[in-house]
């Protein structure tokens, strides 16, 4: 795997071995930045069930002011840690080894807020709609920001979840995006 954009282009970064985890290919990180170029600015990015921290690396090579990378396999903190230091991401990405609700409390106690939240659970999981309803709640997200879901393009996502409501899919073969929105109440 390699970084599809910015000041790592091209620099390859490590995956965890096994199939524990399945890391967002290179065609589906550049779509997403693509994408996400005329959506929501990626100053604040949070990426959850970050695996070996290919995305959340991609937005720090693009620019991004943080990365969080949420993960609790032991196996996939190791790569996400070495592929830090590779690419001498340092202070600018925070690890938060814990599971992820538990992580997202923990973020939430600490006020933080980002522009653009992903979250790539694992396919066959039922993590997709218990997390968009804490984040809902949590309300991590900036009043300008974006929650992105890649899941399966055979899973078929809720119009609303709490206060978030769907507002595009974009399917790939086997894997889309579905983008949510905080609604404002008039």
């Amino acid at each position: 795997m390699r970084i599809t954009g910015g000041r790592a282009v091209r620099r390859r970064i490590a995956t965890p071995k096994g199939d524990t985890t399945r890391p967002t290919t290179d065609f589906m990180r550049e779509t997403l930045f693509n994408l996400l170029e005329t959506r929501a600015p990626i100053a604040r990015f949070l990426d959850l069930y970050a695996g070996s921290g290919a995305v959340g690396l991609d937005a720090w090579s693009r620019g991004s002011e943080s990365v969080t990378l949420v993960e609790s396999d032991r196996a996939a903190l190791d790569v996400i840690r070495a592929n830090i230091l590779h690419l001498g991401a340092g202070e600018a990405v925070e690890v938060v080894a814990l599971p992820v609700e538990r992580a997202l409390g923990r973020l939430a106690n600490k006020r933080e807020r980002y522009t653009l939240v992903f979250l790539d659970p694992p396919y066959g999981a039922d993590a997709v709609e218990t997390t968009l309803a804490s984040l809902s709640e949590l309300r991590l997200d900036d009043d300008e920001g974006l929650i992105v879901v890649q899941h399966a393009s055979r899973v078929h996502l809720a119009e609303t979840v709490g206060s978030l409501r769907r507002f595009e899919v974009r399917r790939y073969g086997n894997s889309s995006y579905t983008f949510y929105r905080r609604e404002v109440p008039a």
